[in-house]
């Protein structure tokens, strides 16, 4: 599978499958200074995306590099932004480091209703997304 980069800011660089079948998102290491900033960011990605035709691709969100952040506050302004973002997509995997992490994510995504799938294998993320 080849990925294009398309785009790369201090939150996350976000690639493209050749047959348009799914976007990469892949978080770094860097913490969330603050929300606005983080909302910027995502705002960017939101431009990077434009002309895909994301309502029949995959996402992957690939947090195994990300610093976790448990602040009620923050997640208050970051996840409805998120959700908005994320909905484009036909269908979202989120890609994290471990079976905790994996645990972890999962009761966020069932707390706040939404209908992503966790994983913490690779190869399961990809094929769930479309790109085996």
């Amino acid at each position: 599978m080849k990925l294009t980069l398309i785009h790369e800011g201090w939150l996350a660089k976000v690639s493209v499958d050749e047959g348009k079948k799914a976007v990469w998102l892949e978080r770094s290491a860097l913490g969330a200074k603050d929300a606005s900033a983080v909302l910027k960011e995502l705002d960017a990605i939101r431009q990077a995306l434009l002309g895909l035709p994301t309502n029949k691709m995959g996402l992957v969100v690939d947090t195994r590099e990300a610093l976790g952040r448990n602040d009620p506050e923050f997640e208050k302004k970051i996840f409805p932004a998120f959700h908005t973002f994320t909905q484009r997509f036909a269908r979202v995997a989120v890609l994290v480091k471990s079976s905790t992490g994996r645990m972890q994510m999962s009761r966020l995504v069932r707390d706040g209703g939404l209908g992503y799938r966790v994983f913490d294998d690779e190869q399961k993320a990809r094929a769930f997304v479309g790109l085996d």
